[in-house]
């Protein structure tokens, strides 16, 4: 798990149950107030337009969700607001 600052609120970050490389995009977009312009989605199209080489993968069922390595989660955190 990583736990990041948001407005004075500590957001944790779960790892995904099957891979602990992998953390929880979701978890960050709703802490920010889930706006549908933060979505990881967007974030998605954003980084293959920009070529940062993040690496997201969204997963469906029982764990499913948007799930990154470490260094997209602090880029995804940055791109919502760069307080974080």
């Amino acid at each position: 798990m990583i736990t990041l600052k948001f407005k004075d609120q500590e957001v944790n970050v779960k790892t995904h149950p099957e891979d602990e490389t992998l953390y929880c995009l979701n978890d960050i977009h709703k802490s920010s107030g889930g706006e549908k312009k933060n979505q990881p989605n967007h974030f998605k199209e954003y980084s293959n337009s920009r070529k940062f080489g993040s690496k997201i993968k969204s997963l469906s069922g029982r764990y499913g969700g948007s799930y990154a390595d470490e260094k997209t989660v602090y880029k995804y955190a940055a791109w919502i607001d760069d307080t974080f």
